[in-house]
This record gives C-alpha cells, structure tokens and sequence, in this order.
C-alpha cells in the first residue's frame, strides 16, 4: 500500500499542483491510467505551451512513468505470488486444478509412475518419392526456348 501512496497518490497531488486545467481527480485518473499501461491519451501533462521548464517537465513525466511502471509490475507479480492476494484463484473450480493438466495431475499423486520411455530403432529404410514435371513447370535454366515455342 506504501507503493500506492508514492506511485499514485503523490503524484497526483504534483500533477494537480502543476497542470493548471487538472484538479486532484483528473491527475489521480491520469496516474492510474498510465500506471496500469491502459493510457487513454486523454490527459498529457506538459501539453501547455506556457508552462515553465516544459521539456524538464516532460523527462521528469517519462522518469516518473518509467519508474513507476517498474514498481507496478513488481507489485502485480508480489500480489499473484501471494495466494491469500491471487484472485485469479476464485475462478478457478476444484476439479479444474486436477484434470487439466494430465502431467500435472500425476505429478500430484504420491506413488504414481511416470510413462516408460524406450529407445526407438531407426532401421536406415527410406522412401523414394519420384517427381514427374509437367509441362507447364517452368523450364530449366539451360532451355533457351522460348515458352510458346516448346512442344
């Protein structure tokens, strides 16, 4: 929640300070639209043409969304390796856990026994496959002839 507070809430404020058309909403809006890679494009910070040290504006804006980015990726992946915080696992059914995967299923049974592997002879046979051209082939590079000339 820590990463909430300086990713998203902070932010929003110096957004909201900075963008003279934003209030606290549109910038909390604008930071969770960036953060989350859904980027609308409805709100651009640095898009005022008087504001003061626009393009250091702009590269602190691309700092902040990189970064930023960076923690809330790290924050997803915490959350689904968390399993009291993974909600993908109430869609899941029980049976969905055992059946799915065979390999899986066998893997998670104590004592079973895996499938018997052997070796495979090869017996050196091999098939002839015969190619008959047709006439309408293109020709070879050594027939000069011509295409409407040829038998």
């Amino acid at each position: 929640m820590f990463q909430v507070g300086v990713f998203v809430l902070v932010p929003a404020g110096v957004f909201a300070t900075l963008e003279p058309e934003w209030d606290y909403l549109d910038s909390l809006y604008y930071c969770i639209i960036s953060l989350t890679t859904i980027g609308l494009g409805d709100y651009i910070p640095g898009d005022s043409p008087n504001q003061p040290y626009r393009p250091l504006y702009k590269v602190g804006t691309t700092v902040y969304l990189l970064v930023g980015l960076t923690f809330m990726m790290l924050t997803l992946t915490v959350f689904y390796d968390i399993p009291q915080l993974n909600f993908g696992l109430f869609f899941l059914m029980r049976s969905d856990e055992t059946t799915g995967d065979p390999e899986k299923a066998r893997l998670q049974t104590p004592g079973a026994v895996g499938p018997k592997y052997t070796q495979q002879l090869d017996d050196g046979r091999r098939a002839v496959v015969r190619v008959k051209s047709r006439r309408d082939d293109s020709p070879s590079p050594e027939d000069t002839t011509p295409v409407h000339a040829r038998p």
